[in-house]
């Protein structure tokens, strides 16, 4: 069979509303998708947003005790000790 052989069986087996048959059940199943596939993406956005940051804190703590270890005075142990 072809389309149109089908949809006209369907048209004179449930009229109009047999090509909108259906249609409410996998639209709530497409939204309840497409829900959970957004808040999922956004959950996981968020967890490595807050990584990266947590790791730019650390370099940069890492920097700032670098600065300060750098402008220390620096003297020669070995020779002090002789």
């Amino acid at each position: 069979h072809n389309t149109w052989t089908c949809a006209k069986a369907l048209h004179e087996q449930y009229g109009w509303r047999g090509f909108t048959l259906g249609i409410l059940p996998r639209t709530a199943r497409v939204l309840l998708a497409s829900g959970l596939l957004f808040a999922t993406y956004e959950l996981c956005h968020a967890l490595i947003d807050d990584l990266e940051l947590e790791e730019l804190r650390r370099v940069q703590r890492h920097r700032q005790y670098r600065r300060k270890v750098s402008s220390l005075p620096r003297t020669n142990v070995i020779d002090e000790v002789v």
